[in-house]
């Protein structure tokens, strides 16, 4: 039996299995029948670059406001709302590719969503403009599973009364389109509208949340979402800023928290500690499996790190099913406490000599602390070159190099521990010397010498 004789429901269970797009479009240059078939796959995974948002966008939303059958394969919307550097914001949308027909039909479609009194096109700020589209996507995509979207206050206030709308209260606007703040229960009270499994957010801060001025005239929030309740399995928190309440708002209301990823930015207002985020994490003890705490430090090493003392690293010893821990150094002591669950642990960014960690951690796992553990992965970091290795700053030579990785790679022999360093790690340490040289401090660092 041949392709051309399959039945269309067999042929859509085998196209399913077939992730590369360029495959399903060699696919649809077959025949017709198999264009037919195959063409709405491609649309399962969209995503589009500012450069691309002028008319690509407006064309998206076209096919997917007027094809249900393409609208129900969308999966995953990655959207970059920014404005495109060269776009003209003057431009009307049928100079953009649209007629005018297309163009009052997008109008309309837009009108019902019902999000106030912003229209579409009616202003000259195509970043709006963008943004209601968007929504436009996001409400026609009845199957979405995956989004990431760059938001403002203004964009997540006109998101948020999208999701308003398709509640069965009727609330007022959580904040004006011209708020500052945003509010991490309007972004648990989206998820519980959108249905998604996995979520990433960029620059959040807790500290921006009411000014002085909005304390006298105070704006209705939204409400708590229920405990449990959001299907989001995978959190990731990119270059933010949480307090304690927060986190625990975005962790407990999902039902089962598979993944989280939490880099911290350098705020001078807000610096979890492990303790406090660890605390958090135990209402997801049952279902946690991979965990990763970063901080990204956007000061190029010149703003201070976080200093955790002892009391505040906490324990990880309740998450029963973590298997995979991504973390940074700075956020470990030096004896922390891992689960015997965990099977890959991974040190990132390593600022100062990791040699007696390894050993503490190499006794645990003679003595069967981890049944499970398999791999330890180090990363250092280039900033602080060498010091993962414990090289002097100055008189750092190829041959010192290679006599530290060897002496940490024998810590784990006799035991099931594979120890692996960072790929490309002397190319780094080189390089690293050699900034310091050039750009750090004069007379703490010198160049890396080869010997050998």
């Amino acid at each position: 039996m041949s392709l051309t004789t399959l039945p269309a429901e067999i042929l859509l269970l085998i196209l399913d299995c077939i992730d590369l797009p360029e495959t399903l479009r060699n696919f649809c240059l077959l025949s017709a029948r198999f264009r037919a078939i195959a063409q709405p796959l491609l649309y399962r995974e969209i995503t589009l670059a500012p450069e691309d948002l002028s008319l690509s966008l407006l064309l998206l939303c076209r096919t997917i406001t007027t094809c249900p059958l393409i609208a129900s394969q969308v999966r995953s919307l990655d959207i970059d709302t920014e404005q495109p550097i060269d776009l003209d914001e003057t431009e009307r949308p049928e100079r953009r590719g649209l007629s005018k027909h297309d163009t009052r039909f997008l109008k309309c479609e837009a009108q019902k969503l019902n999000i106030g009194s912003i229209e579409l096109f009616d202003s000259v700020s195509w970043a709006t403009d963008s943004i209601i589209l968007s929504l436009l996507l996001i409400s026609r995509s009845p199957n979405l599973r995956e989004l990431f979207i760059n938001l403002d206050p203004a964009g997540l206030s006109l998101l948020t009364s999208l999701a308003q709308a398709r509640t069965a209260d009727n609330l007022s606007c959580f904040r004006d389109l011209h708020g500052n703040g945003i509010d991490i229960r309007n972004i648990t009270l989206l998820l519980s509208f959108l249905h998604l499994s996995k979520i990433q957010i960029s620059h959040y801060d807790s500290t921006c949340g009411l000014d002085e001025t909005d304390a006298c005239n105070p704006v209705q929030t939204a409400p708590d979402v229920p405990l449990g309740s959001l299907s989001v399995s995978a959190i990731s928190l990119h270059r933010s800023s949480i307090n304690t309440s927060d986190m625990g708002t975005l962790v407990n209301s999902c039902k089962e928290l598979d993944s989280l990823y939490y880099g911290q930015c350098n705020s001078q207002a807000i610096h979890l500690n492990p303790e406090q985020l660890h605390s958090q994490l135990l209402f997801q003890r049952d279902s946690l499996r991979v965990l990763q705490l970063s901080y990204e430090d956007d000061s190029l090493g010149t703003g201070p790190s976080p200093a955790f003392t002892p009391p505040h690293f906490g324990s990880l010893l309740g998450l029963d099913h973590l298997e995979s821990l991504t973390i940074d150094q700075i956020y470990l002591n030096a004896a922390p406490e891992f689960p015997p669950s965990l099977t890959r642990l991974s040190i990132q960014n390593c600022q100062t000599p990791i040699g007696g960690l390894m050993i503490y951690l190499a006794n645990l796992a003679s003595t069967g602390r981890f049944p499970n553990l398999k791999n330890v992965f180090l990363h250092s970091d280039d900033i602080y070159p060498g010091r993962m290795l414990d090289l002097p700053r100055r008189g750092a030579t190829d041959v010192l190099f290679h006599e530290a990785c060897r002496g940490l790679l024998g810590i784990f022999n006799g035991t099931n521990v594979t120890l692996r360093l960072n790929k490309d790690l002397l190319r780094g340490t080189v390089r690293g010397y050699a900034d310091a040289f050039e750009f750090g401090l004069p007379g703490v660092y010198w160049p890396f010498v080869y010997m050998l």
